[in-house]
């Protein structure tokens, strides 16, 4: 294969577009999102590309930055993954041309960021499996998982559903709680602020940015934000969903931390009331849980007839001096 890596410039974005609607995207290739996330954050994004005789067969995002004068570049903090994509076109699915294309284009990104930038986080998606061209002393590679659930009608979910999960589904219907589509970005934050300190972690927005973001998504028709409330009306837990050609995408999630009656069902409620809605059911296909790495987390997920997929996420340190200065950032931001 005759191939060339390059960074596409923005002008150029039909392009990109044109790529992502034959490939394996995620909405975290959008440009839209990307635009919103960059904006919304000050930060600069970049899209490097993988080209065959002029068209793109490869692609991923990158967020380069400095640090101590050194070129790096990682994922947006938001999500788990937003992948290394290839085109449908690239070869037949499942075939070892597909696996040989692929790991060739891997390849040229792989060399790409080793001359340009001396520490590099990236990920490939869950459809691509064989992260051989990895596996050297400069890449480390580690596994993550995330997990996907189709939307179904209430009845045939509600079967699929593992007896504990019924019974919540259950008690929720008796306690008169609900579930109601509605934006209040600053109940979002609120709610994603106190979960975060009931574990003892900082939520990594600004209210602001945060309200920002959400907003610019809001306007492209990016996300889909519920809530579910108590019988009394009062906000109980929040769940944001991005949308993307035919796949939705958990972005933000959070409980209300203090003791209440519904506390014990209602996270599983407002979960059920969305893997159900109608619209979903008749124009998507899955929602993407983005993460099911501890084990409390994913199996919470599991009990919703889930399937269980894995990504990879793959990072390159070529530099003794940014080990220290990562550590020094993450105290920091901890502290």
């Amino acid at each position: 294969m005759n191939l060339a890596a390059e960074i596409l410039q923005h002008e150029k974005v039909n392009e990109w577009n044109d790529f992502l609607s034959q490939s394996d995207a995620t909405i975290f290739h959008c440009y839209d999102w990307l635009f919103a996330y960059s904006t919304a954050c000050k930060c600069d994004f970049q899209l490097l590309v993988v080209r065959k005789n002029g068209n793109i067969v490869a692609g991923c995002v990158l967020f380069p930055k400095e640090i101590f004068k050194q070129k790096t570049t990682t994922l947006p903090t938001l999500n788990y993954y937003n992948g290394i994509i290839f085109s449908e076109k690239l070869a037949p699915k499942n075939s070892p041309e597909e696996i040989r294309r692929k790991n060739l284009c891997t390849l040229e990104i792989a060399n790409f960021l080793e001359q340009n930038f001396v520490s590099a986080i990236l990920t490939n998606s869950p459809t691509f499996t064989d992260v051989r061209i990895f596996n050297d002393k400069k890449w480390q590679t580690k596994i993550r998982y995330t997990l996907k659930n189709k939307f179904l009608a209430k009845e045939e979910l509600f079967k699929n559903l593992t007896h504990s999960k019924q019974k919540q589904v259950k008690n929720a219907l008796e306690s008169g709680c609900f579930v109601k589509e509605l934006c209040d970005f600053d109940l979002s934050y609120d709610l994603q602020v106190e979960a975060y300190k009931n574990s003892n972690s900082k939520f990594r927005f600004e209210k602001n940015t945060f309200k920002n973001f959400m907003q610019s998504l809001r306007e492209k028709n990016l996300i889909e934000s519920f809530f579910a409330f108590s019988k009394s009306g009062e906000p109980l837990a929040t769940f944001i969903l991005g949308k993307f050609q035919n796949q939705l995408f958990s972005l933000i999630s959070g409980i209300k931390t203090h003791d209440f009656e519904e506390k014990k069902f209602i996270g599983t409620w407002l979960t059920f009331e969305v893997l159900t809605q109608e619209k979903f059911v008749k124009n998507f296909q899955t929602l993407d849980f983005l993460g099911a790495n501890t084990k409390g987390i994913r199996e919470f997920k599991e009990e919703f007839n889930g399937k269980l997929e894995p990504f990879f996420v793959v990072e390159f340190n070529n530099s003794q001096l940014l080990k220290p200065a990562k550590k020094l950032k993450k105290l920091i931001f901890q502290a």
